[in-house]
């Protein structure tokens, strides 16, 4: 059962990408770099913040989601003009079992702070083990780098969303 809720949420995911539009043309795309990478949290997470591993993992995630972002946009695309992208982040939860991060990203141009487009709930992922009950229970023991892996899912996800044709 867990297996087919994991490989459902992957295919939502997936599905995401390929069917939101992509608000910046190729062109335009073509001609940008990524020089600045921010994240901000923008939801109210008050009840969450009195949790010292809640607050462990935002802090975490905060700094994990701006070096994954920075670092899949490193080289591409490789145009002259600098843009910003502007991290918000709409959802968030994670345990030691998994990890989940739902944001909108908007590019903002460096030169006249203009925003050239929003990508709208960009999604970062990663489920706990699809071994079942046993499978959580030896995730949970063995503590993998859950921000870590979501990072870098997320990473992947904007950039096959900032790829995107259309």
């Amino acid at each position: 059962m867990f297996k087919i809720l994991v490989a459902v949420l992957a295919m939502t995911t997936l599905a995401a990408c390929a069917s939101l539009p992509n608000p910046l043309d190729a062109p335009t795309r073509q001609t940008l770099f990524v020089k600045d990478v921010s994240v901000a949290w923008s939801f109210d997470d008050a009840k969450q913040g009195v949790k010292p591993e809640y607050v462990a993992y935002k802090e975490d995630a905060q700094k994990r989601l701006k070096t994954a972002v920075a670092t899949a946009f490193a080289t591409s695309p490789a145009g002259a003009e600098g843009v910003a992208f502007k991290i918000d982040v709409k959802a968030f939860s994670c345990a030691t079992t998994g990890c989940q991060v739902k944001t909108d990203v908007a590019v903002v141009r460096m030169s006249d702070g203009k925003e050239l487009g929003v990508y709208k709930d960009v999604m970062g992922i990663q489920a706990a083990s699809g071994g079942g009950l046993l499978g959580v229970l030896i995730q949970a023991m063995v503590k993998p780098d859950v921000v870590g892996i979501m990072s870098n899912n997320y990473a992947l996800v904007l950039h096959a969303r900032f790829d995107a044709k259309t």
